[in-house]
């Protein structure tokens, strides 16, 4: 199971790139990708470790787009 974040901005499309790159290279993080508007992530986690991953992920978003994400809803994995 995922999560879905909002995040406080809507992020550039660069933004979001490095972002994603960042978020990839985390060790837990098994898939992230934002919406087609950059205005929301989903995350899904190995294990389901959403405590350290998004405790990382938090920094990432401040330090690369000066951005807050709140946590909205569980997404269901499509398999």
């Amino acid at each position: 199971m995922g999560r879905y974040y909002k995040l406080t901005k809507q992020l550039t499309e660069d933004a979001a790139g490095k972002i994603l790159e960042e978020m990839s290279a985390l060790e837990n993080v098994e898939r992230a990708q934002f919406t087609d508007d950059y205005n929301a992530v989903v995350v899904f986690t190995k294990d389901d470790e959403f405590t350290e991953v998004m405790d990382q992920a938090v920094n990432i978003f401040a330090r690369e787009a000066s951005c807050e994400l709140s946590f909205d809803h569980f997404v269901v994995r499509e398999e």
